[in-house]
């Protein structure tokens, strides 16, 4: 909720506002997107006014986080730094796969961006399990791994001090994430 003095509307990735947008409306939540990216980043709490400052519209510390563009991220946060890795053991030196901010495959990557992209990575790399339960009827192996996931990526990217200067790693190992 931190208000940001010298960033405004041009610090935000509007392609990542249609995204989430689409994701909220393919949920319950419906978001009028006819109201402008300012209204609605007003209703998200993503800019909020600053009542020492004549109710003027700031952009939030969370809001440069989540929907900014990258160089504007990096100006608040110089350390800012998310990867998203995929490995075989945790012996292994080189990385199969890789998701990171600040890459040139991903220039514009901000944490919700960096959240969809590896949860879609995550997600792929349930496998769907047959188990019986006590019921003789199958278990939801995948649906509640999904869940598992989603959970623990979006704690690791919620909980995660920005300013610190060292990376928020994510580690897909064959057998276990990290």
């Amino acid at each position: 909720s931190q208000l940001l003095n010298n960033y405004d509307m041009s610090d935000i990735d509007t392609n990542t506002i249609d995204l989430y947008l689409s994701e909220l409306n393919s949920s319950v939540t419906r978001i009028d997107s006819s109201k402008g990216y300012k209204n609605i980043l007003i209703e998200l709490g993503v800019l909020r006014k600053d009542r020492t400052e004549n109710n003027k519209y700031k952009l939030t510390a969370g809001g440069l986080l989540f929907f900014g563009k990258y160089n504007s991220i990096i100006d608040y946060f110089p350390n800012f730094q998310i990867d998203y890795f995929k490995k075989n053991s945790v012996f292994d030196v080189d990385w199969l796969d890789r998701i990171s901010t600040g890459d040139k495959d991903f220039p514009d990557m901000n944490v919700f961006s960096f959240y969809m992209k590896t949860m879609e990575k995550l997600a792929q790399s349930i496998e769907n399990r047959f188990n019986l339960n006590e019921n003789m009827s199958r278990d939801a192996f995948l649906n509640d791994m999904s869940v598992m996931l989603r959970e623990a990526l979006t704690n690791t990217l919620v909980h995660a001090y920005y300013k610190d200067d060292k990376p928020i790693k994510i580690i897909n190992y064959n057998d276990f994430w990290e």
